[in-house]
Parts: structure tokens; C-alpha cells; sequence
């Protein structure tokens, strides 16, 4: 998970915008017939629960996996602005449009992060940026 300047980061202030990158590697021995799609989940806690909202998506084109490629997919979503411990997962091929030998290897490990106040520091930053952005 990154920030908007690409730094990576393991704790968001809610509503922060969070960019999160999936990566597709076709495994098999054959080319796709069609588009794959790719969602990114939210849950709450470190592990996935069954209230998981998606949060992105994207389409691969099957001319972009084919055996042995890797594709990467980028999407962004803002932290809940309620605090506290959450994670993402991303998911291939989730209308199991393709045809594989191993359907089980189609989601990620969860990626854990956490939405938590910021800091005084950080918030008399903010509010100096915020000053500079209002009387410029």
C-alpha cells in the first residue's frame, strides 16, 4: 500500500487516499481466452471476514497475460474514516471466466494497514499546508 507520493505506508489518517498494486502472473501452460477481472477487497481486522467491501477493479486483457507474464494492476480508495485495523486482498479472475488447473492460488494474502489520528506534529503540518493552500 502507498500514499500519493508513492511512499510506501502501513498506517492511513481516515479518508486518506491509499493506492494499492495487484500483480496477475499467468502460472499455467496456456494463453487466456478472455478479459480477467481483478477486485480488491476491504475487511475489517487482519484477516478477511465475511462483511469484505470492494474497494477497485480492473480488467486484463488476455493479450496482456499471456504464459509467463505478469500483469500489474493499480487502484485507489480512501481509508475508512473510522479508526482502527483493517486489510486489503486482491483477487483474480473473480467470475471464474477462465479455465484453470488451480483455482485455489487466485487471491493474495492479506495486506494489513490502519487508520489512527494524526499525530500533533503531523496536524499543525496539515494545518500550515492548509493556510498556505487558502490565502495563495
Amino acid at each position: 500500500l502507498e500514499d500519493t507520493n508513492g511512499k510506501r505506508r502501513t498506517v492511513f489518517h481516515p479518508g486518506e487516499q491509499i493506492k494499492m498494486k495487484g500483480q496477475i502472473k499467468n502460472t499455467g501452460n496456456g494463453n487466456p481466452s478472455v478479459a480477467i477481472t481483478m477486485k480488491f477487497y476491504r475487511s475489517n481486522g487482519e484477516s478477511v471476514d465475511s462483511n469484505k467491501q470492494e474497494v477497485g477493479d480492473g480488467t486484463v486483457q488476455a493479450s496482456s497475460l499471456t504464459t509467463g507474464s505478469t500483469h500489474t494492476e493499480t487502484e485507489a480508495f480512501n481509508a475508512p474514516t473510522t479508526l482502527g485495523t483493517y486489510n486489503i486482498t486482491g483477487c483474480a479472475d473473480t467470475g471464474n471466466t477462465v479455465t484453470e488447473d488451480k483455482e485455489s492460488n487466485n487471491c493474495s494474502k492479506e495486506v494489513i494497514f490502519k487508520v489512527a489520528r494524526r499525530t500533533p506534529e503531523e496536524r499543525k503540518k496539515f494545518l500550515r499546508l492548509m493556510d498556505q493552500i487558502i490565502n495563495d
